[in-house]
């Protein structure tokens, strides 16, 4: 790939793909979160630190929603919502993004 993908460098490596640094109200979100690194890199082969699966969001909705986040991605992993799939990863972060306020990188 090129970059260092590792997750303690997110942020800058966010900055460095989208050309933006949008200040310290605005945090680096990992669309597929951190919490189920192990689930998406078995599924998916997918690196959650990628910037590629990263966007800013606001500071305080980040932190108010993180945790309904966490119970969706739980449900997803589990198939509740169905079969566990690419698409349908896809598919519940841009559905997250568009609930959540934040800008969906895919």
């Amino acid at each position: 790939m090129g970059r260092d993908v590792a997750k303690d460098n997110f942020r800058d490596n966010l900055k460095k793909f989208t050309g933006k640094d949008p200040g310290s109200d605005v945090q680096a979100h990992h669309v597929f979160p951190r919490k189920f690194e192990a689930d998406f890199q078995r599924e998916f082969g997918i690196n959650v630190n990628d910037p590629r699966f990263g966007t800013w969001w606001e500071a305080v909705p980040h932190g108010k929603y993180s945790g309904l986040i966490n119970e969706e991605w739980t449900a997803f992993f589990a198939g509740k919502n169905g079969p566990v799939t690419l698409e349908g990863a896809f598919k519940l972060g841009r559905d997250q993004a568009s609930r959540f306020g934040f800008a969906s990188p895919f």
